[in-house]
């Protein structure tokens, strides 16, 4: 079995096991409205596009919180692609016009993104390169580079090896493969040919 379809298999069993499955449809209250949401749109503001009709699209979206928070900013033209995520979002997506599609990821993100061939001006991509392993990780992020648009963003988050709890956030899931600091991510961005890196720190967030 090739790694990247067990990383997948890891998730959908999970998901199997687990009480709350992730089949089960997201209320469109819980989305706009969720603390997280909330908290993003606090941190994101000032690193999303100036233009409100900006192409954006979140990689590995989860419950859907980074395009909540884009919804409750006022963009307009919001995607998601996630694994076996669609269902689940159906009453969200036809909720909000902002909110233009939401994709399954059928096998992996680099044939998403070709076959999808889209270009994004602000594409997400949150807690997901850790779940890559080593050897693909040169191969998705040339298809992300691939899929933006000329002066497009890509914003990583990841867990932070040079933290003090390094050991814990790389092994807290079986579905980590790979650990990053400042410095082995600064280069293999660099290597996949994106340039202008940053790294922010959020401040914390009160509700």
């Amino acid at each position: 079995m090739e790694p990247n379809k067990f990383i997948k298999e890891v998730y959908e069993r999970m998901g199997q096991v687990s009480k709350d499955k992730s089949n089960n449809t997201i209320k469109y209250e819980d989305f706009i409205n969720s603390d997280t949401a909330r908290s993003a749109a606090y941190h994101y503001k000032s690193l999303l596009p100036s233009n409100y009709n900006a192409r954006i699209l979140d990689i590995g979206y989860g419950n859907g919180w980074f395009m909540a928070a884009c919804v409750r900013l006022g963009y307009t033209n919001i995607y998601g692609a996630d694994f076996g995520g669609k269902k689940r979002m159906k009453g969200v997506v036809e909720s909000t016009n902002s909110l233009k599609e939401v994709y399954d990821i059928t096998d992996n993100i680099w044939d998403f993104l070709s076959e999808n061939g889209e270009k994004y001006d602000f594409i997400h991509f949150s807690h997901v390169i850790e779940h890559i392993p080593k050897y693909s990780l040169f191969h998705i992020l040339d298809s992300i580079y691939n899929a933006l648009s000329s002066n497009g963003v890509l914003l990583v988050r990841t867990p932070n090896m040079e933290g003090p709890l390094a050991l814990s956030s790389l092994y807290i899931t079986l579905g980590h493969e790979y650990g990053f600091s400042a410095s082995n991510l600064q280069s293999l961005l660099s290597i996949c040919k994106f340039n202008n890196i940053e790294f922010h720190d959020f401040p914390n967030f009160e509700p």
